[in-house]
């Protein structure tokens, strides 16, 4: 596996082999993930029945091309073939063709005291209500899809002390190079590392989209996106809190919209080491999101993220329930939750979490989603391989299905069982 990553960074600095030892102190990485759902009473697509199985390959490897320059790149094969639809299998051909590179950029060390990088690459951590670009699960009307985004562009890092300091430049997408029809993304962060109890950071986000299609022509949508966040560890429980507010405006609607949505997250958790049997973790969660009062007025009152990854509930927030969402906006969500890894086996994690879902602004007809219990196993059987049995419910709320669905409409719990692998080589 080695070697085809070695070919895959061959190929895109193929220039730069005349001029330095290429991989050179080179460090491997890749991934295999296979992930297999089964279901029943689908709220969002009606079935009675469903179930399909997926596989994401990622291979990268990061290299020195000198002292101070280094290089990422990252493949994926992307077209997230589901088992069972090409019986026929895919000839050299049609697999090359379906392999992108998902990160390719070139980092600089110490370069007027910042460390950049220049090119395609990953930004933010999974999980993030605001803003996150990188490998992700995900899907609609309980269809599995594993989705790859990527930026275009410039990354720097400063360190000093107990400070970090970053910022970005960059492109999302480029709809056109003659007209004015992209996406552009600037931001900065800072964090100040004060010790374990507590770590706060403060980000900036602008997202610029242009297009020159939509009338008002040559209009543009500004997202701002300004927040704070603590994280630590006091007296054995960790924490977490986070704000966002949204500020800008979108001019390219016929009516201008000024952005005023806001969010928050806190959550909470607590480890409980008894040797005798083992070890429990306790947690909890709580998320909101602001909705939009009024859909007539010059203002979007939804909390909008830059590009969100937050995703609660194996059911709710990652195969969805038939509304489409927006990750926090127009969401007030919570969940508690338990782990427990054995004395006698070591390998083995057993977790459950419940989770309760509502409109913060409420539509008519109804005032909450639902609620889901989710219950898995995780066996850890080396860094390098790991399994994951999941079962999920979701009881919808009866009001919600009629709005959604209909009068008559079945409100039977919705369940969800998954069989994850994970390898990294």
């Amino acid at each position: 596996m080695k070697k085809v990553i070695g070919i895959l960074a061959l190929l895109v600095f193929a220039g730069n082999i005349a001029s330095a030892e290429l991989l050179k102190n080179a460090k491997y990485s890749g991934s295999m993930e296979i992930k297999n759902v089964t279901g029943q009473k689908s709220v969002a697509a009606g079935k009675s029945d469903f179930s399909n199985t997926n596989t994401r390959l990622m291979m990268g490897v990061n290299f020195d091309l000198s002292d101070e320059i280094n290089a990422q790149v990252s493949a994926i094969k992307s077209d997230y073939r589901y088992y069972g639809d090409d019986s026929t299998g895919q000839n050299v051909d049609a697999l090359t063709a379906n392999i992108r590179f998902a990160e390719a950029y070139v980092g600089l060390k110490n370069v007027l005291g910042l460390n950049h990088k220049f090119g395609k690459q990953f930004y933010g951590k999974a999980g993030d209500m605001v803003v996150y670009y990188g490998p992700s699960f995900g899907g609609n009307n309980n269809v599995a899809n594993f989705n790859v985004s990527a930026i275009d562009g410039w990354y720097a890092e400063w360190m000093k002390n107990k400070w970090t300091v970053t910022g970005l430049a960059g492109k999302v997408d480029e709809l056109s190079t003659t007209n004015p029809q992209d996406i552009n993304l600037y931001g900065v962060t800072g964090k100040y590392d004060y010790s374990e109890i507590v770590k706060a950071t403060a980000y900036g986000y602008q997202k610029d989209s242009r297009n020159d299609t939509v009338a008002p022509a040559y209009q543009h949508d500004t997202l701002n996106v300004f927040g704070v966040k603590a994280e630590g560890k006091f007296m054995g429980v960790g924490y977490g809190a986070e704000y966002a507010m949204n500020m800008g405006k979108n001019k390219q609607l016929a009516v201008a919209e000024d952005y005023v949505g806001n969010a928050l997250k806190v959550n909470a958790d607590y480890a409980l080491d008894l040797n005798a049997i083992g070890k429990f973790e306790f947690m909890g969660e709580f998320a909101m999101g602001s909705g939009d009062e009024s859909a007539t007025d010059d203002e979007e009152g939804e909390f909008q993220a830059i590009n969100q990854n937050y995703q609660p509930g194996m059911i709710f927030g990652t195969y969805g329930v038939g509304q489409t969402m927006n990750g926090i906006g127009n969401l007030t969500t919570m969940n508690v939750g338990a782990k427990y890894m054995p004395k006698q086996i070591e390998k083995l994690s057993i977790g459950a979490k419940f989770f309760t879902f509502a409109p913060t602004e409420e539509p008519v007809g109804y005032d909450t989603y639902g609620s889901e219990l989710n219950v898995c196993a995780n066996w850890k059987h080396s860094e390098n391989i790991g399994l994951k049995l999941s079962y999920g419910m979701f009881m919808p709320d009866e009001d919600y299905v009629v709005a959604y669905k209909g009068a008559g409409a079945s409100d039977a719990t919705e369940t969800l069982m998954g069989l994850d692998l994970t390898l990294k080589f």
